[in-house]
């Protein structure tokens, strides 16, 4: 191995497993902040959404995300992330 490489190591995780992950950062990062109950807060979750449904291999646009996981029309959501 040259100078300043490191060794690749293939890891695999399980769905659940990405699912906590990214659900932990997105609460430390939010506590960290130290922002309350905002528009911001919804806004951070539907990115966690978002990418969890582009992982499954769905998730083709961010209101067909909403409609999915929240059961609410797109611009409802919309509107709780921009009241922050």
């Amino acid at each position: 191995m040259a100078d300043g490489e490191r060794a690749r190591v293939e890891r695999k995780f399980t769905r659940a497993q990405v699912e906590t992950a990214i659900n932990q950062a997105a609460d430390m990062a939010w506590e960290w902040v130290g922002r309350g109950d905002d528009g911001s807060r919804d806004l951070v979750n539907l990115v966690v959404n978002v990418t969890l449904e582009r992982l499954d291999g769905r998730g083709r646009s961010v209101p067909a995300v909403v409609r999915r996981c929240y059961g609410e029309a797109p611009a409802t959501v919309q509107g709780w992330c921009l009241d922050g």
